[in-house]
């Protein structure tokens, strides 16, 4: 994203105004560290910084020529076409998590369709939710819906649960576990899973 060079463009600026500044003088790369090839750490390295004790990256002799020209060629790349699309890119993930969000509360202002008790004609489905942390795992709840509920009744109760039970939306799948069609449309196992990236 345009993240690491809005970040190399800060550390850029402070080396301008003043090189002896301790916020730049032992940096931990952070997102200019996490540029897939490498190149925000080899720019680092080119305007003067040598790795120090890992994590950290530490400024050597200032040389305002070589700063000066990193800042011109970050002013050209800002103009770029992959910069302008990752800055894009950036700000509409961006929004889609903003959006997300007031989706999921708007949400949880509505209650959930109510779970079908007694006799009545009803279907279990399985939720199989990864858990957060170390260890792993995957949380079981289990809950019935009635048959005319709908996909977005289904939607809506996995929307209110609480947070430490909800995932995002990005990681919903559905999986059928039956071989033949089910004779309910939802006679089935969702699992959430963790999109592979």
């Amino acid at each position: 994203g345009s993240g690491a060079l809005d970040a190399v463009e800060r550390v850029i600026d402070k080396l301008i105004r003043n090189p002896n500044d301790e916020t730049v003088k032992v940096l931990m790369p952070g997102v200019i560290g996490k540029v897939a090839d490498g190149s925000g750490l080899e720019f680092l390295r080119a305007i003067g910084y040598k790795p120090g004790k890992k994590p950290f990256f530490v400024y050597g002799r200032h040389d305002p020529a070589i700063v000066w020209m990193a800042k011109a060629s970050l002013e050209k790349a800002r103009t770029g076409f992959e910069y302008q699309m990752a800055a894009a890119l950036d700000a509409s993930e961006a929004t889609a998590h903003q959006d997300a969000s007031v989706a999921v509360a708007a949400m949880r202002q509505k209650a959930a369709v109510p779970e079908p008790t007694g006799t009545s004609l009803k279907t279990r489905i399985v939720f199989h939710l990864p858990k957060g942390g170390p260890g792993g795992g995957a949380m079981r709840i289990e809950r019935h819906f009635a048959p005319d509920d709908a996909l977005a009744d289904v939607v809506h109760f996995l929307g209110t649960l609480p947070n430490h039970q909800s995932q995002e939306s990005t990681q919903w799948e559905l999986v059928e576990d039956t071989k033949a069609p089910p004779f309910w449309w939802c006679v089935c196992l969702v699992r959430l899973a963790t999109p592979v990236r």
